[in-house]
């Protein structure tokens, strides 16, 4: 081995160093920081998820998002170091999975019930890892529709303000964290993160990750951190993506587009507890993580919604657009339908391929007209 190879690795892993000792810091000066973890199973990538967590508790306040899957009881001492949050509909049940094991055997843990992230954010503590439970069902609050408008131009209709879906509450969260009057260090750690923000959203999911683009900035001025992980970088939202300042990459992991890694095959040549940390405008490195003990079982989450049961409403908005469009075709033109086709495309509405194919029949429906 030359010692040219030796000072390039040297340097590669203080590198490394240095911009995971950035993303674990806190500086005023700087605030907040935002990074995106890609990793395939099995590569390590909640396991630096939690490691992670662990540099920050005690430092900061930290926010771990809980799934029906829950990973947290790998952290050493688990049980006195976590504090579960779960909303006040929201009945959950622990069981403890014994690998190889015929029968679950039932966990009591304590659960703090919250109605509102503000409950939260008074009631979580800083010297533990606070699990949050989002909602079996959520619907964004008025305050949330006017700041998405404010910021990003995008009218939510109040259609879709009575729109329920779990991951609408990590916005909310979100726009709570930057109303609240302090500057306490907090991170927010989402595992699985393109669950919350999906490549292809449609309709309000598509308005709310516009405004998630827009007021990154303001995370990082509010001293809030959002560190997220992903088997795929490109399952997550682009928009959302572009504003990751450090990207970290692990065993397999597919590199963004423009990367500056100049070896595009760095992440097969990496081992199991290794990383490569790429921060814009700062370069890249590598750094090395400790696995987590090994547990001999899996921790399963069930939820049973005790609150009122939304109205179930399968399909009525793709036959309302559908009457719609061909409303304005009958009274205005196939021309002025068409448009409204494509302004509902462009507002996230509708997908391509629905536009395409609402297209497609008005076309043949006035083929059989004339």
């Amino acid at each position: 081995m030359t010692m040219g190879t030796i000072t390039g690795r040297t340097m590669f892993a203080r590198k490394g160093e240095e911009l995971l000792n950035k993303l674990i810091s806190q500086n005023p000066q700087f605030g907040g920081r935002l990074a995106l973890i890609t990793a395939p199973q099995g590569a390590g990538k909640t396991t630096l998820m939690l490691k992670l967590a662990e540099a920050l508790m005690g430092k900061e306040y930290v926010i771990w998002r809980g799934r029906d899957l829950a990973q947290f009881h790998r952290l050493p001492n688990w049980k006195h170091r976590i504090k579960i949050f779960a909303h006040k509909y929201d009945e959950l049940t622990f069981y403890r999975l014994k690998h190889g094991s015929e029968e679950a055997e039932e966990l009591k843990l304590h659960i703090v019930k919250y109605e509102t992230p503000e409950d939260i954010l008074h009631q979580m503590e800083k010297d533990k890892l606070n699990v949050v439970f989002e909602p079996s069902f959520y619907s964004i609050s008025e305050e949330l529709a006017l700041e998405v408008l404010k910021r990003s131009g995008l009218k939510i209709s109040k259609k879709q303000l009575s729109e329920m879906k779990s991951a609408y509450f990590w916005f909310e969260f979100l726009y709570r964290l930057l109303l609240r009057p302090d500057r306490r260090w907090i991170s927010v750690l989402i595992d699985e993160i393109d669950d919350t923000f999906p490549e292809t959203p449609t309709g309000l999911q598509w308005k709310l990750q516009a405004w998630v683009k827009d007021i990154a900035k303001d995370l990082r001025k509010a001293f809030i951190t959002l560190i997220g992980s992903t088997h795929t970088n490109t399952h997550v939202d682009w928009r959302i993506r572009s504003k990751m300042q450090a990207r970290i990459y692990l065993a397999g992991a597919q590199l963004e587009e423009d990367t500056l890694i100049a070896d595009k095959n760095a992440t097969l040549k990496l081992p199991i507890g290794r990383a490569i940390i790429e921060w814009y405008g700062l370069g890249y490195g590598g750094f090395e993580f400790e696995p987590l003990p090994e547990r001999n079982y899996d921790l399963l989450v069930q939820k049973t919604w005790t609150g009122p049961v939304p109205k179930l409403d399968s399909n009525m908005r793709r036959r309302g657009v559908a009457q719609e469009v061909r409303e304005i075709a009958e009274t205005q033109g196939l021309k002025a339908a068409i448009q409204f086709i494509e302004d509902l495309k462009a507002q996230g509405e509708i997908t391509p391929q629905w536009a395409w194919m609402l297209k497609k029949k008005l076309r043949q429906e006035l083929e059989e007209i004339g």
